[in-house]
């Protein structure tokens, strides 16, 4: 059986997806923005970094509807997470979510379910949990 953890690279630090795939991160926090996107340098990623829930509803990249994961902070400057992540299904319905924040609430509990432990992650995190939460998500 393949399971996540199977197709994570202990020698490369990186998910073994198989293909390259397209992170869009929306933070706020340029320096942030900036260190999850070395995090992921080196992976079957590309990278799209954007600073708000706005710029994030207006990208038009080379991608077509071929965005597969949203790495947003929990608080997006301009919407609510769940109503970013609702537009953005509109214009990519494949694309999968994973909310980041300092802090946790019950608010986190209640709109993401059983899932949260899935679906979140709390700052500041590691590199290696970082790409296990994204090959947990992708795989």
């Amino acid at each position: 059986m393949n399971r996540p953890a199977d197709r994570f690279d202990e020698s490369r630090g990186h998910p073994r997806l198989g293909v390259r795939r397209t992170i869009l991160v929306v933070e706020k926090e340029a320096a942030i923005r900036e260190l999850i996107s070395e995090m992921l340098e080196g992976g079957d990623f590309e990278v799209v970094t954007l600073a708000s829930a706005g710029e994030a509803l207006g990208f038009k990249g080379p991608h077509g509807n071929n965005l597969d994961l949203l790495l947003t902070e929990a608080y997006p400057d301009g919407l609510s997470v769940q109503e970013l992540s609702r537009l953005l299904h509109k214009q990519y319905p494949r694309l999968k979510i994973l909310i980041m924040s300092g802090k946790f609430d019950e608010g986190f509990a209640a709109m993401l379910g059983n899932h949260v432990d899935r679906l979140f992650l709390l700052k500041p995190f590691t590199r290696r949990n970082l790409l296990k939460k994204i090959a947990d998500i992708l795989g």
